[in-house]
């Protein structure tokens, strides 16, 4: 079976913003204008050493947490962009591994990520969100 011919001037999308309501895309030429969420890091073996458990944590922290930013579940395999047309806040936000010993250990990262979009990441304070008694 033939594929059908695409037409000559024909634009190849291969970037999309994935902010929901956003709707922007881009080609390939177009990179400067898309920040890509961090990949989620390959798995470590069991023999790996702390400074590298750190950095695995720290990798998929930041993964997740722009993740959930953006409305997405934390384990969407998906390669995803963000266009720069969105606000971006640094913060600081601390983060535990476990060391070869088996212990628990915490350790901070900076980072830039999107101002939080969606239901589940507003947070409204206790007078905007009361309902009232509903008698005059």
């Amino acid at each position: 079976m033939r594929k059908p011919k695409r037409h000559p001037n024909a634009v190849i999308y291969t970037r999309y913003c994935c902010f929901p309501e956003c709707g922007k895309r881009g080609t390939k030429s177009d990179a400067k204008r898309f920040r890509r969420i961090p990949r989620f890091p390959p798995p470590i073996p069991a023999n790996a050493t702390d400074a590298r458990k750190m950095t695995y944590a720290k990798k998929k922290f930041i993964r997740e947490e722009n993740l959930r930013r953006c409305s997405y579940s934390i384990k969407c395999p998906s390669e995803l962009y963000i266009c720069l047309d969105h606000l971006r806040e640094d913060v600081r936000k601390s983060v535990a591994y476990t060391n070869s010993k088996g212990e628990r250990k915490n350790f901070t990262v900076q980072m830039s990520v999107p101002v939080p979009v969606g239901r589940s990441s507003v947070r409204l304070g206790a007078s905007s969100s009361s309902r009232g008694l509903g008698s005059d």
